[in-house]
């Protein structure tokens, strides 16, 4: 049967008597040391190397089908001509639905946060990155967060240890979106016909939708840009004022606690008056 230390690789034959059983003292120690791994289930997936894939991004399915159907989409309305007061609009459709699936904006970011915050992806040692709320670090700021809030504020909801995962508690609205979105290649589709350029002999793809339909995927594409983009700064602006508000907190909670020699100093050399009236009265 196969053990955790069978995964060290040791290859070792002692001829000298260094390794030896370890003393009844040394394992009284053992047995009374907290457990490392306390379940069954963990010992278990450690010695059989199987340490990942506990965690999935709620939304990345729905992003993938709004990333996929939003490249045809803007395929489409690249090389489409529509009736006259229309053409502009499929000119917003492509602008707007470009600017969510291009490489560098704003699908690519979203998912990219949402696998950190869902601990898919974890924290790396990028500056950047680690600037960014994920999942273990963003539950530990919150925490802390949660018991400053509370004896602050008096605050009795989890928003301060959810606050930094919003863009994950939209996942069925996102879904919403997905199953909206599918529907619209074929509603382009169907309303294209082809003529050949009696000129250039080339053919034209003309749509024959009306305004306020073309309207109404302008419109979608609008609002399903700005809950990417919002749901995703919210949740890097919460995780780094939070961030700061805990660590203000540690800083001014030891002026509760002066030694005689600091209040000596605070009172007669480098206190404010702020700070001495603030002492004073707490």
């Amino acid at each position: 049967m196969a053990t955790l230390f069978d995964r060290t690789g040791f290859n070792f034959t002692d001829t000298s008597g260094t390794i030896t059983t370890l003393p009844n003292t040394a394992i009284q120690q053992l047995n009374t040391a907290p457990a490392l791994v306390p379940n069954q289930w963990m010992k278990d997936d450690l010695i059989n190397n199987d340490t990942s894939g506990y965690y999935k991004n709620p939304v990345a399915n729905s992003c993938n089908i709004i990333w996929n159907t939003a490249n045809t989409l803007v395929s489409i309305a690249n090389n489409l001509q529509g009736i006259s007061n229309t053409t502009p609009l499929w000119t917003t459709i492509y602008t707007t639905l470009g600017n969510i699936v291009d490489a560098n904006t704003e699908m690519v970011q979203f998912i990219n946060h949402t696998n950190r915050i869902s601990g898919v992806v974890p924290i790396t040692a990028n500056t950047e990155a680690a600037a960014k709320p994920c999942l273990e670090q963003a539950l530990q700021v919150g925490r802390a967060l949660t018991y400053l809030v509370y004896q602050v504020d008096g605050r009795e909801d989890n928003a301060p240890m959810l606050g930094s995962f919003t863009s994950i508690l939209v996942a069925n609205t996102i879904s919403d979106y997905a199953n909206t979105i599918v529907t619209y290649p074929n509603t382009v589709n169907n309303s294209i016909s082809t003529t050949i350029d009696p000129v250039t002999s080339l053919p034209i793809n003309t749509s024959n939708l009306t305004y306020n339909t073309v309207n109404s995927i302008v419109e979608f594409a609008n609002t399903l840009y700005t809950l990417l983009h919002d749901r995703r700064v919210h949740d890097e602006n919460f995780y780094t004022t939070s961030n700061e508000l805990v660590n203000e907190a540690k800083n001014i909670r030891r002026y509760s606690n002066l030694g005689a020699s600091e209040s000596s100093l605070v009172d007669n050399l480098v206190g404010t008056d702020k700070l001495k009236s603030r002492i004073a009265n707490q």
